[in-house]
């Protein structure tokens, strides 16, 4: 910001005050000046004289545009025919925290009301993998083509490990029918399936354990940079069990991660997990011998597939991935905006918000994997409700506040002597002005030296006053410019306290330098 200057020009002296800028992110600000009286006079003996008077200051502020907090439930509805494929809104009922949710949007993630659906193929490249991997190649390339062909808007990642994960899902490929652009991006993923194989020998990540670590893998794929509004499936496929923390760790150690990170990493990813595993606990049955741990598939409300039934041909991966689309086919979302609900508050976290839905007719079924995001997991940041007027202190019966032009004579309070805080905070982009006068006149100006026409061998054979008050020699310095050219440097003592000169008082400053 730039500091502000006011200066005036006289014959014979020039007198300039400075006004401290704020540090602030303001829209604009002007500080407390002193303007000169249109009546002062210069004639001789009057060397210097000059009324400055007290003038009010002002700030304005923006009210910062807030984020939105908007919330999307994703569900299924199962009836004794199998998946429904049409809800209205007047059938269900959507509450937060006890409260109603009344302004809510019901679509159907079908071709005609397109999402994206993101898809992480995360596989086991150890060597034993080799033919299934290899089968798998062909048909994954088949499922970008087709979910293109028939408009469905994917995005495709793809992931490996063994004891550890060897490549992680740093970028999905974008599949978007509706824009040319990405078939570009559909070729280099294309390229990257074709690439994918089994590693062997030295290059074999499974070592020397029969178990890997794709419980790992879940972890970094949660990770990923998931489309915020995107459905999210993770394609696990793996012919071995798992490495976890403690009790069974094998050589990887550390790395090995414990099950309840494994689940809290699904969870916050909300990815639906779709596993092709063998049987086991932790995949398709609960973790454990404690109850109420499931394994990953119920955990993420996925489907579990046998990898005995890909190797032998009684299941194949179209059998996955066709299920991915029968699920997008007959998923319905819900979509709210916290903002646009009075009696919700959009600063709570989605850990401290009961969400429930719940269908009005339960004889159409009962509502299946229901998956709750929002755009601001955390919340959102509160509402800016206090603004500084000053660097320093002002005058409480000087202060006056605007809000869009309209003089605001309540709702607000002063905290500090420098800032004002609104007992609720302005809609977004609500401009606030806030005009004021600093508490002490000291912290209003600052003076620069006063430059007269003689020399200072003179000085002290005149007669100086400020507000007609004689000033003592302690209250200035005096500097030779030269034999006809002499300055004047008032000290902050001038602001005492005690004040000295009425300036306080009366809120003005008169200064006159004549000679005697």
């Amino acid at each position: 910001m730039n500091t502000l200057i006011q200066k005036f020009s006289l014959s014979k002296a020039v007198v300039t005050v400075f006004i401290a800028p704020l540090i602030l992110n303001l829209m604009s600000c002007s500080k407390t000046s002193f303007t000169p009286d249109a009546n002062s006079s210069l004639a001789n003996p009057i060397l210097f004289e000059n009324t400055y008077k007290s003038a009010a200051s002002e700030v304005q502020y923006v009210q910062p545009n807030a984020e939105e907090n908007q919330t999307k439930l994703s569900f299924q509805v199962e009836n004794g025919s199998g998946l429904l494929q049409d809800l209205l809104t007047s059938d269900i009922r959507v509450t937060e925290n006890g409260i109603p949710v009344t302004d809510f949007v019901l679509n159907k993630n079908s071709v005609t009301h397109v999402t994206t659906a993101d898809i992480i193929f995360a596989v086991d490249v150890t060597g034993s993998m080799a033919p299934t991997i290899e089968a798998a190649k062909q048909k994954l390339i088949a499922f970008v083509n087709n979910t293109r062909a028939q408009g469905y808007h994917t995005r495709m990642c793809l992931s490996t490990f063994g004891d550890y994960t060897v490549k992680k899902c740093t970028r999905f490929y974008d599949n978007d029918p509706k824009v040319v652009a990405t078939e570009t991006e559909v070729t280099e993923l294309i390229s990257e399936i074709t690439k994918l194989k089994a590693l062997k020998g030295s290059a074999d990540p499974g070592g020397k354990d029969l178990d890997e670590n794709p419980m790992r893998a879940v972890i970094d794929a949660a990770a990923a940079p998931w489309g915020s509004d995107s459905q999210r499936f993770l394609i696990l496929i793996t012919d071995a069990g798992f490495l976890y923390s403690p009790g069974h760790a094998g050589a990887v150690g550390a790395v090995a991660p414990i099950y309840a990170d494994v689940a809290k990493a699904i969870n916050q990813s909300q990815m639906k997990i779709f596993a092709v595993t063998p049987s086991l606990a932790g995949y398709d049955i609960n973790f454990g011998a404690a109850p109420g741990v499931p394994g990953i598939v119920d955990q993420s409300q996925g489907e579990w597939y046998k990898y005995a039934d890909l190797v032998s041909g009684k299941i194949t991966l179209n059998t996955v991935l066709n299920k991915i689309l029968s699920s997008i086919n007959t998923t319905f979302t819900v979509d709210y905006v916290l903002t646009s609900q009075s009696a919700l508050d959009p600063a709570k976290p989605l850990s401290q918000r009961t969400i429930v839905l719940e269908l009005i007719n339960t004889a159409l079924g009962s509502v299946k994997g229901l998956v709750i995001t929002s755009s601001l997991p955390n919340g959102r940041v509160p509402d800016q409700k206090r603004f500084v007027i000053a660097d320093k202190k002002v005058k409480a019966n000087r202060l006056y506040v605007y809000v869009d032009g309209v003089l605001q004579t309540s709702g607000y309070s002063i905290i500090d002597g420098k800032q004002i805080e609104f007992a609720k905070a302005q809609k977004s982009n609500a401009k606030i002005k806030i005009v004021y006068q600093y508490d002490s006149v000291k912290d209003s100006i600052s003076l620069t030296p006063i430059h007269l026409g003689v020399g200072a061998d003179k000085i002290n054979f005149l007669k100086f006053t400020i507000n007609g008050i004689p000033v003592d020699d302690k209250y200035y310095e005096t500097i030779a410019i030269d034999m006809n050219l002499s300055s004047v440097v008032l000290t902050d003592d001038i602001f005492g306290a005690a004040d000295p000169f009425k300036i306080a008082a009366t809120g003005e400053m008169n200064i006159s330098i004549k000679t005697k």
